[in-house]
């Protein structure tokens, strides 16, 4: 065995200042820290005890951790979303690419060019398109269009997401052919502003004779086999039990190879100018010559 001890990557018996390199089951040499340590390794602070991520110590302590980590009471805690230097998991100093740093509150935001750029981020959050990075919704949506229209509102026993994209006091209690108004339970009307009660059924403008089922289908939904409305019409998309209008895809950005093809495309059309005038001197010249006979 060698003084710096061996190790399977499932069994570490690395010497104290040393790191196991193995990455399968084979049985490797211990190499000194910090050597080349990748994340999920890290070194050993005391014999046989990986500290995972760290890649040195002093004595028996970790002193430094692995980018995108953070050293607290001796073991190395992975940053933010986003983060691949800070000091704690609230206070970023550097952002991955694809992140901005927000300088007063040191957190990574994502940026971006649609809402669903940010649909993964933690936390419901949509694109500020002017500032291309993804920004929190109000605290009672849990998923936004833009700061001020929110299309699935918090706890669904407790508000009522309008076609407005407002979130507005859910009603104690409605009956078929009733919406909530505000708070109030009211009868079902043209311009209602939230879903008429029909039975279970969902997004109905009026109910049916039986009034279990949809009559009418609130604005953008289209009616199914069951007599629910939770079809959405062309150019709409469902997004929180409701149709809202289909986001467009971003449009992709412009590199520097573009121009390249332009250079060839201009060639081409010059090419082909060229063919079409020497095709039209020639028949110019053919009918000149036959009126001459």
């Amino acid at each position: 065995m060698a003084e710096s001890g061996t190790c399977q990557k499932r069994e570490n018996k690395c010497k104290a200042g040393f790191y196991c390199p193995a990455t399968d089951d084979t049985s490797a040499n211990c190499l000194a820290c910090p050597g080349q340590i990748v994340f999920g390794q890290g070194c050993s602070c005391t014999d046989n005890q990986q500290t995972d991520n760290c890649t040195q110590c002093n004595g028996p302590l970790c002193t430094t951790c692995f980018a995108g980590t953070y050293l607290k009471d001796n073991t190395c805690k992975k940053c933010m979303k986003g983060c691949i230097d800070c000091k704690s998991q609230d206070a970023c100093q550097k952002c991955v690419e694809g992140y901005v740093l927000n300088t007063s509150t040191n957190k990574c935001m994502k940026t971006c060019n649609s809402n669903k750029e940010c649909i993964q981020e933690q936390g419901a959050q949509y694109c500020d398109v002017a500032a291309k990075i993804c920004k929190t919704c109000k605290l009672q949506c849990d998923a936004c269009e833009t700061q001020d229209f929110c299309y699935f509102c918090s706890g669904d026993e407790d508000s009522v997401t309008t076609i407005n994209g407002t979130c507005t006091a859910r009603c104690s209690l409605l009956s078929n052919g009733q919406y909530c108004k505000d708070g109030t339970a009211t009868a079902c009307a043209p311009g209602l502003t939230s879903d008429c009660k029909c039975g279970n059924s969902q997004n109905c403008a009026t109910c049916a004779e039986d009034t279990q089922k949809c009559g009418s289908c609130m604005p953008n939904h289209q009616m199914d086999k069951d007599g629910s409305c939770t079809i959405c019409i062309s150019g709409f998309e469902m997004r929180g039990f409701k149709c809202w209008p289909a986001e467009a895809e971003a449009e992709p950005e412009v590199v520097d190879k573009v121009s390249t093809g332009t250079g060839v495309i201009v060639g081409i059309i010059v090419g082909v100018v060229a063919v079409i005038g020497a095709v039209g001197g020639g028949l110019a010249y053919y009918f000149i010559k036959k009126g001459k006979k």
